[in-house]
């Protein structure tokens, strides 16, 4: 046995192969772990960047898609309004009145407009 700052600990030729001989006896020091702490929080931290800078990426890449399909569904509903008006403009809907459903141009006197008030106006 060797005494190390006031403790004893356990020679190689002993059969304990260096381990300090008491249980109770803390065999690492803080400046021995501290190296290795730093360069895991500085590892972490590097993963970390990466990691961050890619998902920004990624969620710049879903914004892009997103407005580029909201561009084509604008597009798209601009194209159904511009159907609805040329079906819905009066010429049009004349010509249907005509041909598919036999109807014809109301004459003087046919259409009788009611006011809030009751009375009945002749067109």
């Amino acid at each position: 046995m060797i005494a190390l700052r006031g403790e004893w600990v356990a020679t190689p030729d002993e059969g304990t192969s260096g381990v300090r001989a008491r249980a109770g006896v803390r065999w690492w020091r803080w400046g021995n772990v501290a190296p290795f702490i730093s360069v895991a929080v500085i590892m972490g931290s590097l993963f970390f960047i990466a990691f961050s800078k890619m998902e920004i990426r990624r969620l710049g890449y879903s914004v892009w898609k997103l407005s580029r399909e909201e561009r084509r569904l604008r597009d798209v509903e601009r194209d159904l309004q511009i159907q609805l008006a040329k079906a819905m403009r009066p010429e049009r809907l004349s010509e249907v009145a005509h041909a598919k459903l036999t109807l014809r141009r109301a004459e003087r006197g046919q259409i009788i407009q009611m006011t809030e008030a009751g009375v009945a106006l002749e067109q």
